[in-house]
C-alpha cells in the first residue's frame, strides 16, 4: 500500500486471496499512523484490470455469501466488497473509494525499488490483528532470497492485544526487554490464564498461532524474521541431515538472554535500514541468527574408530601360535600395523579392557575349555597356556571363575554328566 504523493511504502499484505478484515486492519493501522486518506485507490489484482468500487452501494450479503467474498492486495492496493469493508467504509466518512481507469495499466513501481527482481522471490504471508499498537516510524524491511527482514518501531498502550499465525517459520527479535511489559499465549483466550514473558528472542514454527497483551504502554523496536519452509530446510539439512532439521524446525524456541545475538541483530538492522552490501550478507546474518536460537543439540565428539572383527580375529590367531608364554603390548599392535599407544587406546574403546587382561582372559577361557575336555593335569595346563606354575594358574582362576580349577572341573564335569563317562 503506497502513498501515491510520494511513493512512500506505508504497508504491505501479501496472499493469494485476502480477507476483507485483514485488509482492514492494515488499513486502519496506517490511518492511526498517518491520518485519513483524502482517497483510496482500488486496485482488482496482478491482471491490474481494475474498476470502480462503490463499497457504500454494496447489498448486505448473507453469511455465506460473506464468508465466501474476499479482498485482494496486488500491485498497488486493493479492496473488494464484503460485509465488513461496507462497515469499515461506512465510518471512512468523506474519504472517496476510486478505481484508476478501467482496463489494463501499467505496473506501479515498488515501493521499495531496490526490492525488485531477486529479493520479490518470496513473499510472506502473515495474518495479523492488533489492537492499540501503532508504528511510530514506518517500517522498514529487506526481501532477500527465500526470506524477508521487517525492522519495526512501534508503542503499545495498556491493554493492546495482537494475534499472529504465519504458514512459514520465523523469529521475533525483541532489541530492547519487553518482559515486564507484554505477555504473550499460545492458546486462545490464554492471556491472563496461560500467559508467559515475551523473551527478547523467540522462534515461531509454521502454523503456530500466538497472542500477546501489554500491561503497560511501551515503546519497543523488533526484527521479523520470516523464511519460506523450504529456504530453511535446505539451509539446516546438510549439517543435520533432512530428518533432524524437520524436526528443529517444528519445535518452538524462546531465550532471553540473548547478549550473543546483540550484535548479528543489529548489523541486520543496519543492513534492512540502509542497505550497503550484497544480500548474502544479509541472508548469512539470518540464517546465523536461526541457528543459535532453533532448539538443535549440540553435536556428539564423533567417536574414533575401534578395531575390526577382522583384526580381533587375527589378533585371536596371533595368541594362538603362542598359548605357553604372554605377548607384550608391543607384539600384539605389531601383528595388526599399528603404533603401542594408539592400539591401546583404540582396543580398550573396543572390548572395553586393557590388551594384557584381555589376553588374560582369553588364557583362562582356554585353561577351562582344556579342564572339560581333557584329563591333563593342572600343571600341565599352566605350562602350556604360560603360567609360571599350577599355584600361579590356580589363583588366576580363582580371582576369575570364583572357584580353584580341581573343584570347578568336577562341578561343570558332574553338570554335563561327563565324570562316570571319564572315569570308565
Amino acid at each position: 500500500m503506497p502513498d501515491d504523493f510520494n511513493r512512500e511504502g506505508l504497508g504491505i499484505e501479501v496472499d493469494f486471496s485476502l480477507p476483507a478484515e485483514r485488509v482492514v486492519c492494515s488499513l486502519n493501522q496506517i490511518i492511526e499512523w498517518r491520518g485519513k486518506p483524502l482517497a483510496i485507490r482500488v486496485d482488482n489484482g496482478p491482471e491490474y484490470d481494475v474498476r470502480l468500487v462503490n463499497l457504500r452501494d454494496a447489498a448486505n450479503p448473507s453469511p455465506s455469501t460473506r464468508a465466501a467474498r474476499r479482498c485482494s492486495v496486488a500491485g498497488a492496493a486493493g479492496i473488494t466488497g464484503s460485509a465488513g469493508s461496507r462497515r469499515w467504509t461506512h465510518r471512512l466518512g468523506p474519504t472517496r473509494l476510486a478505481g484508476a481507469r478501467s482496463g489494463p495499466a501499467q505496473p506501479h513501481p515498488l515501493p521499495y525499488p531496490e526490492k525488485a527482481g531477486r529479493a520479490m522471490s518470496y513473499r510472506h504471508s502473515m495474518t495479523c490483528y492488533t489492537q492499540g499498537i501503532q508504528a511510530t516510524t514506518p517500517v522498514q524491511w529487506r526481501g532477500l532470497e527465500g526470506l524477508v527482514s521487517v525492522h519495526w518501531q512501534a508503542d503499545g498502550q495498556p491493554g493492546a492485544s495482537g494475534y499472529y499465525l504465519s504458514p512459514d517459520p520465523r523469529i521475533v527479535f525483541f532489541l530492547n526487554d519487553v518482559s515486564a511489559q507484554i505477555r504473550i499465549s499460545n492458546r486462545d483466550g490464554g492471556i491472563g490464564q496461560h500467559c508467559r514473558p515475551m523473551a527478547r528472542a523467540i522462534y515461531v514454527p509454521a502454523g503456530m498461532p500466538m497472542w500477546t497483551g501489554f500491561t503497560a504502554r511501551h515503546s519497543f523496536a523488533h526484527l521479523d524474521l520470516h523464511v519460506h519452509q523450504d529456504r530453511l530446510l535446505r539451509f539446516l539439512t546438510p549439517s543435520l541431515g533432512r530428518s533432524e532439521a524437520l524436526a528443529a524446525m517444528r519445535r518452538p524456541a524462546e531465550i532471553q538472554d540473548v547478549a550473543a545475538l546483540d550484535g548479528l541483530a543489529c548489523l541486520l538492522v543496519d543492513e534492512i535500514d540502509r542497505p550497503s552490501r550484497h544480500g548474502v550478507y544479509a541472508e548469512n546474518l539470518v540464517g546465523s541468527i536461526f541457528s543459535y536460537l532453533l532448539d538443535i543439540a549440540a553435536e556428539e565428539e564423533e567417536a574414533p574408530p575401534g578395531l575390526t572383527a577382522a583384526q580381533m580375529d587375527l589378533l585371536q590367531a596371533r595368541l594362538a601360535q603362542s598359548p605357553d608364554r604372554k605377548l607384550s603390548v608391543a607384539e600384539m599392535a605389531e601383528s595388526l600395523g599399528l603404533s603401542e599407544g594408539w592400539f591401546a587406546h583404540v582396543f580398550k574403546r573396543t572390548t572395553g579392557t586393557t590388551p594384557l587382561q584381555w589376553q588374560l582372559d582369553e588364557r583362562i577361557a582356554r585353561a577351562r575349555a582344556l579342564l572339560l575336555d581333557s584329563e591333563l593335569r593342572l600343571s600341565d595346563i599352566a605350562a602350556q597356556l604360560g603360567f609360571s606354575d599350577q599355584a600361579h594358574l590356580t589363583r588366576v582362576f580363582r580371582r576369575s571363575c570364583g572357584l580353584p580349577p580341581a573343584a570347578w572341573r568336577r562341578i561343570q564335569r558332574k553338570q554335563a554328566g561327563l565324570e562316570p563317562m571319564l572315569r570308565k
